[in-house]
């Protein structure tokens, strides 16, 4: 509201590049050249004019001084060797990089500035100019203050934090921001963390807005409110009118009241992305795989094989119905469905990690495969046996918050009548349960999970089975080996007759402390195994 950008959106997202402070904007030269026409008659809050300079002057601000996140792109676009020339004809030139794209910002005169763009690829300039380009991170800022200023006290000034005063030589004194809005700064208390906003009376399209009886506000006021749980509640006992979208809050649109409060979606206004720093060995370049080191010439095709592991490994629909209430889709590009261009054609990866495994393997990676499902020894009854996994609907989705029972049997071909419940439990944000059993008797048990909430026909899920046996049953096979031995030491005995007397004593020892060591052996496993 207090600054405005070259074009703006409409707040209902029916058109993305709307005049602002730009009438018009004409591409020739195949699209390498753009000419801008600005808006007459627009002033600045402190009474300044509004010309070209300040698009040009800033521009270069945003490419060089600001230190902005959108640097790197505003260069792919205008270059990364672009002179900025002013209306009185001075210049100052950016250089980033190898400074190999030439570009030119021209204040032809006072209302007129001329772009002159560098090939972005296959002999093309930057295709997506229009409307995008011209309303992302466009807020013009005042030549005739800032250029009075070294851009290395711009971030601490009074114009970025609204604290304090400063003057500005040859121009004025100023407490806070000074833009083209519709709304002036009046004040910031960082007691309260309260912004004053006030009305503009000189905002160059006021007629416009308030004959479609827009813009009665007249004194307009920010509060800082930094977590969402006291801004809600502030909401609720109308300290505050709306609160900003920021605040993320489709996992509370079942908490909020009509009675005092409105939801207004705004779908398609955002979007959560993963970006990639395409100079990274492993997955920018590639050198640093194994595919990349054992042939360079494949490091950018090992590259691409690990981003598309990484894009298999992001469970999207996860994270939409965990972290956006389902407020969301699985995006594929970095396009909005609300933007032109979308192709709806273009569909995200679905969540797969034997894929993602795939692809690591085809950049050189030894990634090991599951683990096998565990073999379960016959156990023996007193026993306790963790079960546990990832539950999923027919479909391989994730099934998150979901209600399982753990049903046990002894007869398998009638489960859904025979089966007792022996555990309850609720799937976790990443779909996994778990149980622990302990089979109240000798034979073999069966265990399914059910799923009241399943579509009929699918309820149950077999799980596992175990073969249960007694301790004495389980020591059966050693009482046998004890019996050999023991034959084994009559033939011996018959054999040597005059070592008898000696051979049956060390027998005896042998055996006793074979008995004992089997003993020690089988409670600690049954020890081992009782342990939760």
């Amino acid at each position: 509201v207090v600054f405005n950008g070259l074009a703006q959106v409409m707040p209902d997202l029916s058109d993305l590049s709307v005049p602002a402070l730009l009438t018009s904007w004409t591409p020739s030269e195949n699209g390498f050249k753009w000419t801008f026409n600005c808006e007459t008659g627009v002033k600045w809050h402190d009474g300044y004019d509004f010309s070209a300079d300040d698009v040009v002057f800033s521009l270069w601000a945003l490419m060089n001084a600001t230190g902005s996140q959108f640097v790197g792109y505003y260069q792919s676009v205008y270059g990364n060797n672009v002179k900025f020339t002013f209306e009185n004809g001075t210049s100052t030139t950016m250089v980033a990089g190898d400074g190999t794209r030439v570009g030119n910002i021209t204040a032809v005169d006072a209302t007129t500035v001329e772009v002159w763009l560098p090939e972005l690829a296959l002999g093309k300039p930057y295709g997506y100019f229009d409307p995008y380009l011209l309303t992302f991170a466009n807020n013009i800022i005042p030549m005739h203050i800032f250029e009075k200023i070294p851009s290395a006290q711009w971030t601490d000034s009074v114009f970025n934090t609204g604290v304090g005063s400063t003057i500005v030589p040859g121009v004025g004194t100023y407490f806070g921001p000074v833009g083209t809005g519709p709304y002036k700064w009046v004040d910031y208390d960082p007691v309260t963390e309260l912004v004053q906003l006030q009305k503009f009376n000189d905002y160059w399209n006021r007629t416009a807005l308030e004959a479609e009886g827009l813009f009665e506000v007249t004194d307009y006021y920010i509060k800082f409110i930094a977590d969402k749980t006291p801004a809600l509640a502030a909401l609720k006992n109308e300290e505050v009118d709306m609160l900003d979208p920021n605040y993320m809050m489709q996992i509370d649109i079942p908490t909020i009241d009509p009675a005092w409060g409105k939801v207004l979606p705004h779908e398609g206004a955002g979007r959560q992305e993963v970006g990639y720093n395409n100079r990274h060995p492993i997955f920018g370049t590639g050198e640093d795989t194994p595919l990349g080191q054992s042939d360079p010439t494949k490091a950018a095709e090992a590259a691409r094989y690990v981003r598309t592991a990484f894009d298999y490994a992001v469970p999207r629909q996860l994270i939409i119905a965990n972290l956006l209430a389902g407020f969301g889709q699985p995006g594929a590009t970095p396009m909005l469905p609300t933007q032109p261009f979308y192709n709806p054609d273009i569909t995200a990866r679905a969540y797969n990690l034997t894929a993602a495994r795939i692809y690591l393997g085809k950049a050189g990676y030894a990634v090991p495969g599951p683990p096998p499902m565990p073999t379960l020894p016959s156990f023996i009854l007193g026993m306790s046996s963790p079960i546990s996994g990832t539950y999923t609907d027919e479909e391989g989705n994730l099934l998150v918050d979901r209600e399982l029972w753990l049903m046990e049997t002894t007869d398998n071909a009638t489960y859904e009548t025979t089966s007792e419940k022996v555990g309850q439990t609720t799937t976790d944000l990443t779909g996994f349960y778990s149980f622990t059993v302990t089979p109240p008797g000798t034979g073999t048990f069966y265990y399914y999970l059910y799923d009241r909430e399943a579509i009929i026909g699918t309820e149950w899920k077999y799980l596992t089975m175990l073969n249960v046996t007694s301790f004495q049953d389980a020591l059966g096979p050693l009482f046998d080996l004890i019996v050999e031995l023991q034959n084994t030491t009559d033939t011996l005995d018959s054999q040597i007759g005059d070592l008898q007397g000696s051979v049956n004593t060390m027998t005896i020892i042998a055996v006793a402390a074979l008995v004992v060591a089997i003993a020690i052996g089988g409670v600690a496993i049954f020890m081992a195994r009782k342990r939760p």
